[in-house]
């Protein structure tokens, strides 16, 4: 049976799709999934992926390293922050890591609610997350956290830019005719040329600019650094690779 690609744009659409035999991969780009991609290559042992600051701060109280932000923020109790450079230190390897962010722990949890397989994607682990997909043959639905449920450049981007690849690696084992990922791939192709420079006019590259963080922007437009497949077991984020791409 041929498998289809559909795309949720906003967490606000996420009610409107079909869950039933889908895999879910989720999208934060600025900045939770390249976070997690990057911590995973950088040997985290696992990820708590909390909503709540409450949850975080119980996770806290119990020894957790904590890692957290508030619209670009760092929590006063965190440990850490939501940037990718924050979990490529030699503190985090092998360790339980407890992250809460602004967007995309939300939408993690939300895709949790459905008992389906939940996978994390980014541009720096794409080529290992398009293998992946292709080898577990399900109808696919690229869930883009957005920025407060509203739609964003870059997750959209990275929904194309995946989208495209597993239509062309996947010998016609996968298809779309969804309007969003049709749109994502539109945007993809406008961008794949130098996406670095394209992403520049996205909104949440001027938020972080404002708030001096888009230091990470280079680290997150990296595509294939990294072999790793975060994805959600019992409420932990583990990874199912090991291995770091040279």
């Amino acid at each position: 049976m041929i498998k289809h690609i559909e795309t949720c744009f906003s967490p606000m659409l996420f009610q409107l799709f079909e869950k039933q035999g889908r895999l879910i991969v989720v999208a934060d780009i600025f900045r939770a999934t390249s976070s997690i991609c990057a911590a995973f290559g950088n040997g985290a042992k696992e990820i708590i992926a909390v909503s709540e600051k409450s949850e975080c701060l119980k996770y806290k109280e119990k020894g957790y390293i904590v890692a957290g932000e508030r619209e670009g923020k760092i929590l006063d109790y965190a440990d850490m922050g939501n940037s990718p450079d924050d979990f490529l230190t030699p503190e985090i390897k092998g360790k339980s890591i407890v992250l809460n962010t602004t967007n995309g722990t939300r939408t993690i949890r939300i895709a949790s609610e459905y008992n389906n397989p939940v996978v994390i994607g980014a541009f720096i682990n794409l080529g290992a997350l398009t293998e992946y997909i292709i080898k577990e043959n399900k109808h696919v639905l690229i869930f883009c956290s957005g920025w407060k449920d509203h739609f964003s450049l870059e997750d959209s981007l990275f929904a194309g830019a995946l989208a495209n690849e597993i239509l062309i690696k996947s010998n016609d084992r996968y298809y779309t005719k969804c309007d969003a990922t049709h749109a994502a791939m539109d945007i993809w192709k406008a961008a794949k040329n130098n996406p670095r420079k394209y992403i520049d006019k996205a909104a949440h590259r001027s938020r972080l600019k404002y708030m001096k963080l888009d230091n990470v922007i280079d680290y997150c437009m990296k595509i294939s650094t990294v072999n790793v497949i975060p994805v959600l077991k019992n409420n932990r984020l583990i990874n199912s690779n090991e291995t770091l791409i040279n």
